[in-house]
């Protein structure tokens, strides 16, 4: 499989983001960064009235949106899981592909958890993807298998010695998501103010927004991996990041939650959460 530049993947994004809500442009540049400095690609999903996983910017049914075939039995086992579990962690392993365009292994974990929407505290799955080169037996037993275990730091840890174990390299964690997001959001300005593509690209690599690794499903077939790999928000490791509206200063933030508290990056208030 050819491995295309990152950059000339993303020249080619570009275009297709000039028409998409800034939101959206925003959270799929911050996949892009995350990806191409492999580092643990962030997003997540909530639940609909009917009990759906949908995209949290479109609230389009997860379901709808994915191909059938393998990939597409793993996010119907991920919604039946999610609805039958009040807590967990599940996880399954994308093997590299040719045929999907896939050049890199990616372990997609998920976590059960609740933020607060519209008064109330309501289910939604917290996931990480983890990007890492490795030769894998059996990939496309791997590719359809969906395991599940409680949730605890040791499990979370055993998944992450299991991918330095394959990959023969540490995991790359850290990240300032606060800055990733602020940079993207920079970015999706001069998307769109019609600013020059190549200038765009050069700053993004000028800064490390943009890495030199290549790019997963850059033929944007709509496989799970692929809406995966396009959403990103919530969680790095056991670090949790919530949209939230802050007690104390009454704005609107993405909150760290860590060591049994949530952190506002506006006020520096903490105030215990479990």
């Amino acid at each position: 499989m050819r491995i295309e530049n990152p950059a000339i993947t993303t020249s080619r994004f570009i275009p297709l983001w000039e028409g998409k809500h800034p939101s959206r442009i925003t959270a799929e540049m911050v996949s892009v960064s995350q990806e191409t400095n492999r580092r643990p690609d962030t997003y997540h999903f909530e639940f609909n009235e009917k009990g759906q996983l949908i995209d949290p910017e479109t609230k389009e049914p997860i379901l709808d949106i994915i191909l059938p075939g393998v990939e597409y039995e793993i996010a119907e086992k991920l919604q039946t899981w999610g609805n039958s579990n009040s807590e967990g962690l599940a996880y399954w392993i994308s093997p590299p592909s040719d045929s999907r365009k896939y050049p890199c292994a990616k372990i997609i974990v998920h976590r059960i958890a609740y933020m607060p929407k519209d008064g109330e505290m309501k289910k939604a799955i917290l996931n990480s993807a983890i990007l890492f080169d490795a030769e894998l037996e059996s990939p496309e037993e791997l590719r359809k298998t969906f395991l599940t275990t409680q949730d605890s730091e040791e499990e979370m840890q055993n998944i992450l010695t299991w991918v330095e174990k394959v990959s023969k390299k540490k995991i790359n964690t850290e990240t300032n998501q606060q800055q990733t997001r602020e940079q993207a959001e920079n970015f999706t300005k001069m998307v769109i103010a019609g600013i020059n593509h190549r200038t765009i690209i050069e700053e993004m690599q000028r800064l490390g927004f943009l890495g030199q690794h290549s790019i997963s499903c850059a033929g944007g077939v709509s496989t799970f991996t692929n809406v995966v790999l396009n959403n990103s928000s919530l969680l790095v490791e056991n670090k949790r990041i919530l949209c939230c509206t802050c007690p104390y200063c009454n704005k609107q933030v993405e909150a760290e939650i860590y060591g049994g508290k949530i952190h506002c990056p506006k006020c520096n208030a903490e105030a215990p959460w479990s």
